[in-house]
């Protein structure tokens, strides 16, 4: 499968063994950037087993995603309005370990210290219940307070085109905007959909870690022993959760995996925004440029067959 994210003015798109990103530029072409990578899961042995492909899977994507981002910056913002040097690159980097630590305190500090202030340090379950509940009111609160931002709902919409254009892969149709505008924004491998699961299944994963705690300990868990302990197994629940997500997209039209993948589904008319017909044509040009080679391979022929040109303009 391939998949990707939304960038300033663009979309990223990872397949086996590329990663593309096309950007809009100011003055409207359309920039592309493509590199060979393959993941480290496909690399080294022991990386690709179940849980332990999702923990590298998430990191890689924590990298991959931030290079993006600042690649898709200097495509995007005007040369008159980019800073240059090591104050720009010092101010990205302190500005992302600012809002790694507020993503910390907002949403494991936080609904720890919820609960336990309310007294229910006693039963693990109830415990992370509650917490795992303060987390989703806090990420649908999140999501939506974002959403209200001009420039990211622009982002939402690529977001939107990405999906789309992933969709039209799978579906075996030709890579163009016309193809990908007659599919669905909503598709069940969004990261949205893993952040969803993510906290639903810390529920379980914390309550079982905090009994496990009392049991060896002869006590519950406090405050202060909780929060490094759910921290140290956050990658354990992300590679759990990233499984999960693999198997709703691979049996998405059953009836039962449907229901299951519905709060997903929901969750991401948050963040993603119907695109139009010019952030389409930017998600299909990053799509032809990730997949380019491995449609060559498979077609016998040259790299540009197999990949339909796009019906819309400044690609």
């Amino acid at each position: 499968p391939i998949g990707g994210q939304a960038v300033i003015e663009g979309v990223m798109i990872r397949s086996p063994e590329r990663i593309a990103t096309a950007v809009r530029a100011p003055d409207g072409e359309i920039v592309v950037r493509s590199d060979p990578y393959v993941s480290l899961t496909r690399r080294i042995r022991g990386f690709g087993l179940p849980i332990m492909r999702g923990m590298v899977a998430f990191g890689e994507m924590t990298v991959i995603g931030f290079q993006t981002l600042n690649y898709s910056a200097s495509v995007a913002i005007p040369e008159d309005e980019a800073d240059d040097g090591w104050l720009s690159t010092l101010f990205v980097w302190g500005s992302t370990a600012i809002a790694i630590v507020i993503g910390i305190g907002l949403f494991v500090m936080v609904p720890l210290a919820v609960a336990s202030a309310l007294g229910l340090t006693q039963s693990a379950l109830t415990y992370n219940i509650v917490a795992g509940g303060v987390r989703s009111v806090l990420l649908l609160g999140y999501l939506w307070a974002i959403g209200r931002i001009p420039d990211l709902r622009r982002v939402f919409a690529y977001h939107g085109a990405e999906h789309q254009v992933v969709f039209a892969y799978e579906a075996e149709q030709d890579i163009t905007v016309e193809a990908a505008r007659r599919f669905s924004r909503f598709h069940p491998r969004c990261g949205t959909s893993f952040i969803l699961l993510v906290v639903l299944i810390a529920v379980v994963a914390y309550a079982a870690i905090d009994t496990v705690f009392a049991i060896v300990v002869g006590r519950p868990p406090d405050l202060v022993e909780r929060i490094p302990t759910h921290l140290a197994f956050l990658p354990i629940v992300a590679g759990a959760s990233f499984e999960m997500l693999k198997a709703s997209g691979k049996y998405r039209n059953s009836a039962f995996v449907r229901t299951l993948i519905a709060p997903g589904l929901w969750l991401q008319r948050l963040t993603t925004r119907a695109p139009d017909d010019e952030q389409l044509a930017v998600a299909v040009a990053a799509a032809r440029a990730s997949l380019e080679v491995e449609i060559a391979r498979d077609a016998g022929e040259s790299p540009a067959v197999g990949i339909a040109a796009t019906d819309s303009p400044g690609v």
